[in-house]
């Protein structure tokens, strides 16, 4: 698959609507032959974040923030195995600017076989998330926590995003109680949609805009 091709860039844009409002770009970049928790020969992709939120208040008085983060993998083709990265966010509000400086590792690794499921059928895998965290006023104490992830295969449909329609693989995706659904582009793997949904019944919509590239290229 393209995303885990070392050598491949992109820039994706996604317009976000729904109980918050705003708009965000990450410019990927995908190196292999990297090293992580002692386990060797890894995919990286590093991730230039950068998002602004126009709505709620509380979340728009914050501005833009910027995240950079570095993720680990290994791939067969249909199987990604997360083995966890280092997340670099900044935060700015009333004059004060928090950095948070995030390591995060998966133990064992965080299995994703959605491509090698049958339409309804399901996948479930559980990992142990240790993160380790400092801020530029003072450490975080680490947390453990044990975590379970079930991916549904719903089928493929058409959808209509800013970037505009295409055929897509629909996916469910529950982690710890929290339910989201994806819709993947069918042949370039694109993530097209999510809807992510809260406990309080209110939902965020990622869409993909005309402005994503691949490699330079235009979706």
């Amino acid at each position: 698959m393209v995303w885990y091709t070392p050598g491949t860039t992109a820039v994706l844009d996604y317009a976000i609507t729904g109980a918050a409002t705003g708009a965000t770009r990450s410019n990927l970049t995908v190196s292999g032959g990297k090293s992580f928790n002692g386990q060797s020969g890894l995919l990286e992709i590093f991730n230039d974040q950068t998002t602004t939120y126009t709505a709620p208040a509380v979340l728009a008085s914050a501005g833009t923030t910027p995240t950079q983060s570095r993720f680990h993998f290994k791939e067969n083709g249909t199987v990604t195995s997360d083995f966890g990265g280092t997340i670099v966010a900044s935060v700015s509000s009333m004059g004060f600017t928090v950095t948070t400086n995030t390591t995060v590792t998966y133990n064992p690794a965080r299995v994703d076989r959605r491509y090698t499921l049958a339409v309804g059928a399901s996948d479930t895998s559980s990992t142990s998330m240790t993160s380790t965290s400092s801020t530029n006023f003072g450490a975080v104490p680490a947390t453990t926590t044990t975590n379970s992830t079930t991916v549904t295969y719903v089928g493929q449909e058409s959808i209509t995003v800013p970037a505009g329609t295409f055929t897509a693989c629909k996916f469910t995706v529950t982690t710890s109680g929290s339910t989201s659904t994806e819709w993947v582009g069918k042949g370039n793997g694109a993530p097209l949609q999510s809807t992510s949904k809260a406990s309080d019944g209110s939902a965020v919509v990622l869409s993909l805009t005309a402005a994503t590239r691949i490699n330079g290229a235009p979706l």
